[in-house]
């Protein structure tokens, strides 16, 4: 497997393992296959807690067998001593925590700008890329592999992000991705190109927030979408193109209303 962790930011080095400060791992811990959820931390508070610990318990469930061996508690106590060992306390924070029947970990991602999830000011341009299926409808290092390897294409190519179209025709993201056509709004089901995530049901409760419909249906990379936009640890991410077809950012600007109030 490719090393899944050449994308962190160098100076974010210290890490946690097995519920110790480290200043490197292992080599065996970047080969190995694991379940990872995407953590906004506030002020050393971080949200959807309780979704997350249910979605890394089925995904470390449906994959590996046995139940996830970490408690909310000892979980959010290890986010916490790693801000502290970052010299981090304050402001928002995006945590990835990576688990496998052998260790568990947690990285810092990056520092956000902004307090709390909002409405991202940058709008990236992407280009469909064509690539196998995911392994599961689970986050997994197999499928970070595919999406960082996937998006270098795209940047190598003038992008600044890739969407990812499978053999049978569904377009996808690691991301809850929305699209809009003609009004009505989309997500993929799990069993069609959906990953199951925290911010996935934040992307549920934010829809009913503002009142708009979601439907759960696969997205066509053939359909010539309005808009399209994703949910994640920033917030609301409108895209601003998508090849050369320029998108709107009507209904991202409609939910930027809700998003804290859901979030946080």
């Amino acid at each position: 497997m490719i090393n899944f962790m050449s994308y962190l930011t160098a100076t974010h080095t210290k890490t946690v393992l097995d519920g110790k400060i480290s200043d490197s791992l292992p080599p065996e811990t970047l080969t190995h296959l694991y379940v990872y959820q995407e953590i906004h931390v506030l002020d050393g508070i971080p949200l959807l807690m309780n979704t997350t610990m249910e979605m890394l318990g089925c995904a470390f469930s449906g994959l590996f067998g046995g139940r996830f061996p970490l408690t909310q508690q000892q979980m959010i106590k290890d986010i916490n001593e790693l801000l502290t060992a970052n010299r981090f306390d304050m402001g928002s924070f995006w945590l990835r925590v990576f688990a496998s029947p052998d260790n568990y970990m947690l990285m810092i991602e990056k520092q956000i700008v902004y307090r709390g999830p909002v409405l991202w000011h940058a709008r990236p341009r992407a280009t469909i890329i064509n690539y196998n299926d995911p392994l599961v409808p689970y986050p997994t290092t197999a499928l970070l592999q595919s999406v960082n390897h996937a998006d270098f294409i795209a940047v190598n190519n003038g992008y600044d992000m890739a969407l990812q179209r499978t053999p049978n025709g569904i377009l996808y993201a690691p991301f809850p991705l929305i699209g809009v056509w003609n009004g009505v709004c989309y997500m993929a089901p799990l069993d069609h190109g959906g990953i199951d995530s925290p911010w996935r049901q934040a992307a549920f409760s934010l829809f009913v927030a503002a009142g708009i419909d979601l439907k759960e249906e696969p997205l066509d990379p053939l359909v010539e979408y309005d808009e399209l936009l994703y949910i994640c640890p920033l917030g609301i991410v409108s895209l601003k193109s998508v090849g050369d077809r320029l998108l709107f950012n009507s209904y991202a600007n409609r939910l930027a209303v809700y998003i804290q109030k859901v979030v946080v």
